[in-house]
């Protein structure tokens, strides 16, 4: 019996600054780069169909202070990575569901195809989830806040 498999065109995130949250991180070998880490965001932005879109970032496993794994790990943390840390290692499964602003930037692959990417890593503003910066942003004025005198 055929098993039929069909494309899908990938809807990408607009760019710009968007709140974020970890919802996978995976462990893969890229044949070129060896091992890396790949961190995928999930926007406030919704797809065609209503669902959240979501935005990836690649880096190698390193820890070294200009490596881009540190950058994400701090980034989302808020925080710098802690000599300890530094020395016994860092689980990166420990920012699973942390939230951060990503600022996302639009690149064309070598075969013109238009994609989205993760160009850095912003610390969140109390750590809020992107829906509650949705519905923060839906909140009605006070009256106080209507009148304004500018």
């Amino acid at each position: 019996m055929p098993i039929i498999v069909k494309g899908r065109d990938f809807e990408n995130c607009p760019p710009g600054l968007h709140p974020g949250t970890i919802t996978d991180i995976r462990e893969f070998e890229h044949e070129s780069w060896g091992d890396r880490i790949r961190f995928t965001f999930e926007t406030d932005k919704l797809g065609k169909e209503g669902q959240p879109l979501s935005v990836f970032h690649e880096t190698s496993p390193s820890l070294a202070p200009q490596a881009k794994l540190r950058a994400v790990i701090e980034n989302v943390l808020n925080r710098e990575i802690t000599p300890q840390e530094y020395k016994d290692g860092f689980d990166v499964e420990t920012l699973m569901g942390l939230h951060c602003q990503v600022f996302v930037k639009m690149r064309v692959s070598k075969a013109g195809k238009e994609y989205s990417i993760v160009e850095s890593i912003i610390p969140s503003n109390g750590n809020e989830k992107p829906q509650d910066v949705k519905a923060a942003s839906n909140v009605p004025a006070t009256e106080e806040e209507d009148d304004i005198p500018f």
